[in-house]
This record gives structure tokens, sequence and C-alpha cells, in this order.
């Protein structure tokens, strides 16, 4: 924890445990004769700079915005506070997690400073059966605040993840963490900034990054309109309920009219994928020419030719 500490206040630093160096590497730092350091380029959190880009609308909405250097997972965090505590309004995020976690307990890799490990604790006035679609909402949330960065053409992938140019640049986790009305939930956002080098060399898949796309400096920025847009659509969602959400989800939907193979515990649907239901769940037109709806849990889309 120290050597993560000296690093996030810009400084470098002098190791000599194996295992700690080992750990360093595979965050991202860069390691030379026993001396760790960041690339120039990294831009730590800013409290200070992420509040200029804030709205002016979330005047007295937040309760607290906490910039830690390492941690095991923020939506663990935030969850562990929910037990004694309301959390919404409270945004929490890390330059590092170690056990970062996406849907399904997957894992989630943060090298240090090159990504956007985020937050939020939301309050939504409506019964708990409602919110099941809310990472749908908090999809088209994610693209807004990308697009207001300088990154037009993001996708979606149902039920939580962020696409661009077919590589995923970010993943969505909604945890509920209070059943009775008004709900409580947790929303986690990891979204690659600067880390794809490092990442690339760990996960199967393809992946996209925001400094692919977008040039200068962009994490704080970017953090702050996620806060921004993420809380204007749960108050929309709140408002106005999944409909008009639902048609914006449809425009940014990377799989539609696509074949897919969705494969869950009980069960493989292939078929085309044909958007959502009024509720949030994908419609899959099978081979024999019925529509089926799935609803979540253990699911895995797949792309097929």
């Amino acid at each position: 924890m120290r050597a993560y500490e000296a690093l996030s206040s810009g400084q470098a630093f002098g190791c000599r445990d194996e295992d700690e160096l080992r750990l360093l590497k595979r965050f991202g730092f860069l390691v030379d004769k026993e001396r760790v350091s960041l690339e120039e380029s990294t831009e730590l959190l800013d409290e200070e700079e992420i509040s200029t880009y804030l709205s002016d609308k979330l005047q007295g909405t937040l309760q607290s915005i906490e910039i830690l250097p390492c941690v095991n997972s923020t939506n663990d965090i935030l969850q562990e506070r929910s037990k004694s505590m309301s959390i919404d309004g409270h945004i929490l995020m890390a330059e590092v997690q170690t056990a970062g976690r996406g849907r399904r307990g997957r894992k989630w890799e943060t090298p240090f400073g090159k990504t956007i490990a985020l937050t939020l604790g939301v309050s939504i006035d409506m019964p708990a059966s409602k919110v099941a679609c809310l990472s749908l909402v908090v999809g088209v949330a994610v693209a807004d605040a990308l697009k207001s960065v300088g990154l037009d053409s993001v996708g979606l992938k149902w039920p939580n993840d962020v696409l661009v140019d077919g590589g995923k640049l970010g993943g969505i986790l909604t945890e509920l963490v209070l059943a009775t009305r008004p709900v409580e939930v947790i929303i986690g956002i990891g979204i690659n900034v600067g880390s794809a080098s490092v990442i690339r060399n760990i996960v199967d898949y393809p992946i996209a990054d925001v400094c692919d796309y977008v040039n200068g400096r962009v994490r704080n920025r970017l953090v702050a309109e996620l806060i921004n847009h993420v809380l204007q659509q749960c108050r929309l969602f709140e408002k106005s309920g999944f409909a008009p959400i639902r048609e914006r989800w449809l425009h940014l939907d990377a799989y539609r009219d696509q074949r897919v193979l969705v494969t869950s515990p009980s069960e493989q649907v292939q078929g085309k994928a044909k958007g959502l239901g009024v509720n949030g769940e994908l419609l899959i037109q099978t081979d024999a020419g019925a529509t089926r709806k799935i609803i979540g849990g253990d699911v895995s889309l797949r792309q097929t030719l």
C-alpha cells in the first residue's frame, strides 16, 4: 500500500520486494532497476478538477466525492457502507483496484491511473422490481458522457458492456443494496483510459480505449461527465420510467439484427438480436421464427456468423 500511496502523489518509489514488484508491473507501473514510477502521461484523479466539470444541477444532491489510491473494489466498499448508512449521493473512485469485478464475478483489470473505476450510490423512488433494467439506463448515460468528451462511435451490448469499433471499452455493474422503496443501488462503472496496452496482454477479447480516440487529458473530465449523465438519467428513469430511455438504448444497440448465441446455465438460444422488450428484456428471434425474451441472470451473449 505504501507504494500506491507514494505513486498516487506523483512520486517515484524504490522497492525491493519481489512480490510487490510483480504486482506493480501487473498494474501498469514502470519498473526499472527496482525503481517504480508512473508514465509522464498519467493523469491522476483530482477532486478539484472533477468538481469544475460537475453540473450545477447536482448542487445539494452529492454527499461526498472520495478518491482512494488503492482498493479491492469500489463497489464492495460502498456496499459495506450501505449496511450502516444511506449511500445516496456518495461517489467513490480509485486509482487502482486489486479485485475489481464485472458481471458474473468476472475480473476487471484496472492499471494504476489508466482506467476509471467509479462507483455511485443512488436512491430511486420506485419498487425494486422496476430497477432490473438499470444497467441499460446507465449504459445510455455512459454513451452520453463519452460523447461529451469527443467519443461518438459508442455502442452498447446487452446488458452492460460499452463498445467502440467492436472492442470492449468498459462495463457497468449495478447492485441493489436496499430493496424497500425508495430503493438504493450501487452503480459501478469501469472505463479504459490509457490501459489498453496492459489489458490486451491479460484478456482474450478485443479491447477499446478512450485514449485511442480522444487526445489530451480527459480522465478527470470524463469522471465528472459520467457523474453528471448517470444521475441525470436516473432521475429521468425515476420520473418517466424506462420507455424514453429504451428508445435511446435501441439506437446504440451494437448487436441489433445480428446473429447471436445466448448461453445460460440451462440452455443456449441462437437467432437474431431484435432489441429490447418494454422492461429491458433481450429479444431473440430464433431460427424457428419464435421470439424469445431473455430477462437476465447468468447469460453470455456472443455474436455469430
